[in-house]
C-alpha cells in the first residue's frame, strides 16, 4: 500500500524540519527549500537519518516566492506519486520588523511575497490533485499575530492576518469536493526565527520609535528561549500538527497550539470593538519595565528626585543585570535592569575610556556633562549595532548607567 503524499514547505529549519521528519514515518514526504544546497539541507538530512525515515523523505528545490519554483516542485512530486498529493503544509515564512513608516516597500513586498502569495502559489498547484482526488488536507502556518497585532509587526501580523481570510474565505467551499483548510496558531517558538527576523535600518528610525521599540525587543527576548513556560519548541509544535490536523479526519478551521496563550484568543473574540488587544498590546510590549514599590507605597506618576545604579551582576546567561533605586518623597522604587551582552558591553565601554573599578558591585560615572554626552552616543551607536535596539535618551535607567550630570562649576 502507497503512503499518502506530504508537501512541506520550509524545511531546512524549525516547524518545517520538524514536521517534515515527523511525517515521513508514515507519508511520503517532499520537503521544500529555497535555494537548496549541501549545507542548508544538512540539519534535516541528520533529522531524517537520525528518524530512521530517509527512504520517505525526499528533499527538493522550492523557492515559494517565485511561482517557476513551486510549479517545478510540485510538478516533480506528482510525477513521482502518479498525480496525488494528500496533504500540503505552507509553512514557508519569515518575519520583518518594523512599523510601516520605518520600512521600505521593497521589504513590505518581500513579506507578502512570502507569507501570502507563497501560500497561494502552492494551493494553485496543488489544489486540482486534490480536487481530481476528492480529498486533501492544506495546512497554513499561521500565528498569534494572525489574530492579535503587535506593535513592530505591522507588516508580518498583517501577512498572518491575510492568510486567516484567505483560509476563513476557502473553507466552506473546498469542503465540498473534499478538501480539508486550516490555519495553525502557535505563538513564540524557540527557534532562531526572531533573530533572523529583518529589521529595520536603526540609523533612519525616528527618535519616538526608540523607546517602545527598545521595550517591544525586550519582550520577545522574554518570551522566547528566556520563557520555556510560554513557549514551545518545533517538536513540540509539528507534533500537534500531527495529532490535530493530520491525524484528524475532519480537523477544523483554526487550531491553537499553546494553551499558555489561549487568553488572548479568547479577548479576542470577546471584544468586538478591538480594544482588548490594543490595550494588552500596550500592556504586553509597550509598558514601563515592572516596577516594585518599597513600603512607604510611592504614588504612581511621581518624579524621583534622584536615581542610584548599582548592583551589578553578570548572569550565567551572560547578561549585565544592575538595579535602579529611583528616590522620591513617597518612597524608593526599585527595577532591574538587562542589557544582553555583557561581554561586548565591556568591551566597548574600555574602548570609549570610560573607567570604572568593578563592576560587581560598582557604578560607571562620567566627570563632566560633555563627557557624559559623548559616552551617550557612543553607547547608542554600539547598542544600535550590537543589539538592534536603540538607547532611549529619556530613558532614566539609561542616564542613571551613564552616571549623574557633573555639577555646575563655581
Amino acid at each position: 500500500m502507497k503512503l499518502p503524499t506530504a508537501f512541506v514547505t520550509g524545511c531546512n529549519s524549525g516547524v518545517g524540519l520538524s514536521l517534515a521528519t515527523k511525517l515521513a514515518a508514515n507519508h511520503k514526504v517532499f520537503a521544500g527549500v529555497r535555494g537548496l544546497t549541501d549545507a542548508k539541507r544538512a540539519d534535516l538530512d541528520r533529522a531524517a537519518a537520525a528518524a530512521g525515515v530517509t527512504d520517505n523523505l525526499e528533499v527538493i528545490e522550492c523557492d515559494v516566492a517565485s511561482e517557476a519554483s513551486v510549479q517545478e516542485a510540485v510538478a516533480a512530486m506528482l510525477a513521482k506519486t502518479d498525480g496525488r498529493c494528500d496533504l500540503l503544509v505552507a509553512n514557508a515564512g519569515f518575519s520583518l520588523f518594523g512599523s510601516v513608516e520605518m520600512l521600505p516597500m521593497d521589504d513590505i513586498r518581500s513579506q507578502f511575497e512570502t507569507n501570502v502569495f507563497g501560500a497561494i502559489r502552492c494551493q494553485q498547484a496543488v489544489l486540482p490533485a486534490m480536487r481530481q482526488q476528492g480529498a486533501g488536507k492544506i495546512v497554513l502556518l499561521s500565528s498569534v499575530g494572525g489574530v492579535w497585532g503587535q506593535p513592530f509587526n505591522d507588516a508580518y501580523c498583517a501577512s498572518k492576518f491575510a492568510l486567516e481570510g484567505l483560509a476563513e474565505s476557502q473553507a466552506a467551499l473546498f469542503r465540498g469536493f473534499g478538501v480539508r483548510v486550516c490555519c495553525v496558531q502557535p505563538g513564540a517558538i524557540r527557534t532562531a526565527f526572531i533573530a533572523n527576523a529583518k529589521r529595520p535600518d536603526m540609523a533612519k528610525v525616528p527618535a519616538e520609535y526608540h523607546a517602545p521599540l527598545q521595550r517591544t525587543m525586550a519582550a520577545y527576548q522574554r518570551s522566547g528561549q528566556a520563557a520555556p513556560d510560554t513557549s514551545q519548541t518545533p517538536d513540540e509544535v509539528a507534533q500537534i500538527i500531527i495529532d490535530r490536523v493530520v491525524a484528524v479526519a475532519e480537523p477544523p478551521l483554526k487550531v491553537q497550539t499553546n494553551p499558555a496563550i489561549a487568553a488572548v484568543f479568547e479577548g479576542q473574540l470577546k471584544d468586538t470593538t478591538g480594544e482588548w488587544g490594543v490595550q494588552a498590546a500596550a500592556k504586553r510590549f509597550l509598558a514601563e519595565p515592572a516596577q516594585e514599590l518599597s513600603k512607604h507605597d510611592q504614588p504612581m506618576g511621581q518624579a524621583p528626585s534622584h536615581i542610584e545604579v548599582s548592583d551589578f551582576v553578570q548572569t550565567s546567561a551572560g547578561h549585565l543585570e544592575y538595579t535602579i533605586r529611583s528616590h522620591t518623597l513617597g518612597g524608593v522604587v526599585v527595577a532591574t535592569h538587562r542589557y544582553s551582552d555583557f561581554a561586548r558591553l565591556q568591551t566597548v565601554l574600555a574602548s570609549a575610556k570610560i573607567n570604572y573599578d568593578n563592576p560587581f558591585p560598582g557604578k560607571l560615572l562620567v566627570h563632566t556633562e560633555a563627557r557624559r554626552k559623548e559616552r551617550m552616543a557612543t553607547l547608542e551607536t554600539w547598542l544600535n549595532g550590537a543589539l538592534g535596539v536603540p538607547a532611549a535618551r529619556d530613558d532614566p535607567a539609561f542616564h542613571a548607567f551613564l552616571g549623574p550630570p557633573a555639577a555646575p562649576s563655581a
